[in-house]
């Protein structure tokens, strides 16, 4: 515990130390849709940013209007500068990290334990894409909403914080729809602690009521079809029940950590795993402390609010779950002997903080090679046609996106001359010293040789076990596997597209070759 004297003292070292690790944010270019979106921004909501409350997003069956509204702003301050998105991110994330620390100072009655699981939560690996990404801010305002919409809701009792709180849900809603679920939170929180029964169920009421008319308002209004949704439309029972287990892991390390290159994932998870059976232990033999409320209010925050999630794996749905994950382990750990809990937690946070060091160079590695990529992209000479296709595109580097949607945009961004359609027959997975060499060319069939890479079709995670191939009007294409990362690929045109013309990128610049 600490005085009221230096009450001020903990929330300046935890944003002191989460801008201190994550500061190296602020160096990274645009990657992946980041043109796309931005772009969709300046030319629909430039001259007037409130358009924004009246028009789908960039994803027609989303309607996300708060971050729409501030990355125009920002945008029209300061133009398409990535370093400016960045420090927003990077600010909206200690906002995050500092509200959780009020929160669980007050849920838990403990400003030490609050303060450890605040840094925890401040230095997760997982929590890198929200701040590298530009449309991550969505994700940091629906967050910070919840939290407010329950720090208000259940430790103020006057009028004027219930107004607050019933705001704070509204922007919520506004901000993402994995936030929609806050509402069955709400009614089992009223459960949970029945001394506020009372007022979590009005706001539960209140919130259904604007979410109903928001829902009325998306699907008559705008368009928007909440069950055109990747999330809905891909629902099945095994993909909900393998991906509930699946986040808990991707909470606590970041997808990179879990290759074959890089093991430190697996360590990091058993570390994980030891120290909360040792505490979980410690929490059961100690009858006389438990607080059961604590610890299933952290358990349904997780399950309710990690189901938008479900039908697909995404990580950056995780975000907001893991706060559940965090309060929980906040209970299991509170009544433990000091010397214990520091002995766990601290060595866990710098181990963390080092994994998020170089989880930031390996992101400014992978913009670094975007817009090497986007620059070479700018050299290609169309031949005087309109459209394009581009093999061998790196829309990957290692096991981060470089370009893996928009790429239209981001193409035509940087160029005067357009493109009219631009299309990836075979992309590639780039690894260090990739390469990709044309071996034979004889009038319409060319043959290829892929090393330090790893090519697909439509998805990075489809397996190419010996051979495949593709028959359309234009082209045939066959792909035979070598070895681990070499392939042999055969096209052959069988028909004349006067509009079309074909590059592809040999792993240092795009050449013409049809």
């Amino acid at each position: 515990m600490i005085s009221k004297n230096n009450e001020l003292l903990f929330p300046l070292l935890l944003a002191l130390f989460t801008f201190f690790i994550w500061a190296g944010v602020l160096n990274l270019g645009f990657f992946n849709d980041d043109f796309q979106i931005l772009e969709y921004l300046q030319q629909n909501y430039s001259e007037n940013p409130l358009k924004v409350f009246t028009s789908q997003d960039i994803s027609s069956y989303y309607f996300r209007p708060i971050p729409n509204l501030w990355n125009t702003l920002i945008l029209n301050l300061f133009g398409f500068n990535p370093f400016f998105f960045r420090l927003s991110n990077l600010i909206l994330y200690i906002v995050f990290v500092l509200l959780l620390y009020f929160f669980l100072s007050k849920l838990i009655n403990n400003n030490t334990i609050a303060l450890l699981f605040a840094l925890l939560c401040s230095v997760l690996p997982s929590h890198d894409i929200f701040l590298v990404w530009t449309a991550g801010v969505g994700d940091l305002f629906a967050s910070i909403f919840v939290i407010l919409t329950f720090l208000l809701i259940l430790f103020t009792s006057n009028r004027l914080c219930f107004i607050l709180s019933s705001l704070a849900l509204i922007l919520a809603f506004l901000s993402k729809e994995s936030t929609f679920p806050a509402i069955l939170l709400l009614f089992a929180s009223g459960l949970i602690f029945k001394e506020k029964s009372k007022q979590m169920f009005l706001l539960g009421i209140i919130g259904s009521l604007f979410l109903a008319i928001l829902l009325i308002y998306r699907e008559v209004i705008l368009g928007i079809h909440l069950f055109a949704s990747p999330n809905v439309e891909n629902f099945t029972f095994l993909s909900l029940l393998f991906n509930f287990f699946k986040y808990i892991p991707v909470i606590s390390i970041p997808t990179f950590a879990y290759s074959k290159e890089n093991p430190v994932g697996l360590l990091l998870n058993f570390i994980f795993s030891m120290i909360l059976l040792v505490f979980l232990v410690l929490w059961a033999k100690n009858k006389e402390s438990r607080n059961y409320k604590i610890l299933v209010f952290g358990v349904c925050w997780y399950i309710l609010l990690v189901l938008p999630a479900l039908p697909l794996f995404m990580r950056w749905y995780s975000l907001l779950p893991s706060l559940g994950l965090v309060i929980a382990s906040s209970e299991l750990i509170r009544n433990a002997r000091r010397f214990l809990i520091f002995l766990a937690l601290i060595p866990l946070i710098l181990i963390l903080s080092s994994v998020d060091i170089y989880s930031l160079r390996t992101w400014n590695k992978t913009t670094k090679f975007c817009v090497k990529i986007l620059n070479e992209t700018k050299k290609i000479d169309p031949k005087g046609r309109s459209k394009i296709l581009l093999w061998f595109f790196p829309q990957y580097r290692m096991n981060s996106p470089v370009l893996r949607s928009g790429i239209h945009r981001a193409i035509n961004f940087h160029r005067q001359d357009r493109f009219a359609e631009v299309l990836l027959p075979v992309s590639i997975v780039y690894y260090s010293k990739a390469n990709v060499r044309l071996l034979e060319s004889q009038a319409r069939k060319f043959k290829f040789y892929v090393e330090n890479a790893h090519p697909f079709l439509s998805n990075r995670n489809e397996q190419i076990f010996d051979s495949t191939s593709v028959e359309n009007d234009y082209y045939h294409l066959k792909l035979l596997k070598i070895s681990n990362k070499a392939y042999q690929i055969e096209v052959e045109f069988i028909q004349t597209k006067p509009d079309y013309v074909n590059y592809y990128f040999d792993g240092e610049e795009f050449r013409f070759f049809y």
